[in-house]
């Protein structure tokens, strides 16, 4: 049995939580593996795409950071 003491405060764990700028980050990595398995004529749209989204993600993390500071 354990005892608890009334006089601690309680405290609050905030849950992590995956930024919105991370999250575009890290799905630019889902068409660039899709271009490895598609036939060529496909690599080059899934390589427009992954570089569309890493400089989006890049976009998002400035604007958040110069929000933040």
């Amino acid at each position: 049995m354990t005892e608890t003491n009334e006089m601690e405060p309680a405290i609050e764990h905030e849950s992590p939580r995956l930024e919105s700028w991370f999250k575009v980050l890290l799905s630019s990595f889902v068409p660039m593996a899709a271009a490895f398995v598609l036939p060529p004529a496909g690599k080059i749209t899934m390589f427009v795409i992954t570089g569309v989204l890493m400089v989006t993600g890049l976009v998002m993390l400035i604007m958040h950071e110069r929000k933040k500071g």
